[in-house]
């Protein structure tokens, strides 16, 4: 709903599942028809928006959490906008708001680099959005 509010508004947005951006991420050194990762940042880098899908979904590697981290990173920098979307919350930690859990579950597989700056909230760089709607994939029925 974000990314299609800043559309609507004149902004460029680029959806990805983090899966599917890992791979591209890999094909820049397998194939000589892909790019270079220079080129691939520097197109993602172009969107006002980036929307990443399912982190947490995918199991990570140190290769995609370093590149994944990176890229963020470049965002941070550059005063880009990124949404994430995960679910590394509990019910629990989102009745209370509370963050702790989500720095802590991300850090066990991503590192706590990635997690760290995912869940930044207080120097302002992050703002933490909770979707307490039910599951689509389960009729909408939580």
């Amino acid at each position: 709903a974000a990314g299609h509010d800043m559309l609507s508004n004149g902004h460029s947005v680029r959806y990805e599942r983090v899966g599917r951006l890992l791979d591209r991420f890999r094909h820049t050194f397998s194939d000589r028809d892909a790019g270079d990762i220079d080129e691939l940042f520097r197109w993602y880098g172009g969107f006002h928006a980036l929307e990443l899908d399912d982190l947490g979904l995918t199991p990570p590697t140190k290769w995609g959490v370093g590149y994944l981290t990176t890229l963020i990173d470049e965002r941070i920098a550059d005063g880009a906008r990124l949404m994430v979307a995960t679910n590394f919350a509990s019910a629990e930690e989102l009745e209370s708001g509370m963050i702790g859990g989500l720095v802590d579950r991300a850090g066990e597989g991503w590192g706590a680099p990635l997690a760290t700056r995912l869940f930044d909230t207080r120097t302002g760089t992050v703002r933490v959005v909770w979707c307490e709607a039910a599951n689509y994939r389960m009729g909408g029925k939580g």
